[in-house]
């Protein structure tokens, strides 16, 4: 009742909006548990945090993984408390850099295989954001989702170009151009336009290919589809 009196107030659908009466009505659902008040009280909040409101960041995080709560019970609130955590630690937004708990809410949401958060993990362990730098669980991590056909298909392309990187720079594993050639060619086909891009040097250079040989067709070809992408094919920002 709280939460929908709260939800009434704050749109308006009794009068104005009405903020003032609205916020003590959702902090007394959010104390009671009620996990969508959660997510309305963080929105809430994090709009004032736009407007440099200070805490306003922190506290909409805190309404947000409090809203999150067990990982192994997915509903759509989950859904949307993630989503909105996992923005604001890409945006470096509303939490320390060494905050251990809220590494651990972003595994836990990893691990329960939630796709968007396994990329980010993935960032966090190749930057050093939360946890401790090691590249090669950050390749681990692109791993599980660069080769699964269920996930997206801008993530899962976004995965197999970082994986490809990570390859080519021999970082967290052994470089190998011949590996990143075949993740740079898997992702560009998906659409990445970066990816497409990083191939067509490889094929102007001849690195990667049998024998080195070198193929500037195929590099004009995927220069050109690359040009021919309207927007930037990866789903989120690269963190590096």
């Amino acid at each position: 009742a709280a939460y929908w009196l709260a939800y009434a107030r704050l749109v308006g659908l009794d009068g104005p909006p009405d903020s003032v009466r609205a916020i003590p009505a959702l902090e007394r659902a959010v104390a009671q548990g009620h996990a969508d008040a959660g997510i309305l009280l963080g929105d809430w909040h994090a709009d004032r945090g736009g407007t440099g409101v200070p805490d306003a960041d922190r506290l909409a995080m805190n309404c947000w993984r409090a809203a999150f709560g067990n990982p192994a019970k997915w509903t759509q609130t989950q859904f949307d408390a993630i989503a909105r955590i996992v923005r604001f630690v890409r945006e470096g937004r509303g939490h320390k850099a060494d905050d251990a708990d809220l590494a651990r809410l972003l595994e836990s949401a990893a691990v329960a295989g939630h796709s968007d958060s396994i990329l980010l993990v993935s960032e966090l362990y190749e930057r050093g954001h939360l946890v401790e730098k090691n590249e090669s669980t950050a390749l681990s991590w692109l791993r599980r989702i660069g080769s699964n056909d269920a996930v997206d298909v801008a993530l899962r392309a976004e995965a197999q170009r970082r994986m490809a990187d990570m390859f080519l720079a021999g970082r967290g594993t052994p470089a190998s151009a011949s590996a990143a050639r075949i993740w740079y060619e898997r992702a560009a086909k998906l659409g990445n336009a970066q990816a497409m891009l990083a191939l067509a040097g490889l094929c102007e250079s001849g690195v990667g290919a049998e024998g080195g040989r070198r193929t500037p067709d195929e590099a004009r070809y995927w220069r050109d589809k690359a040009a021919a992408v309207k927007a930037p094919t990866p789903s989120a920002p690269d963190l590096r």
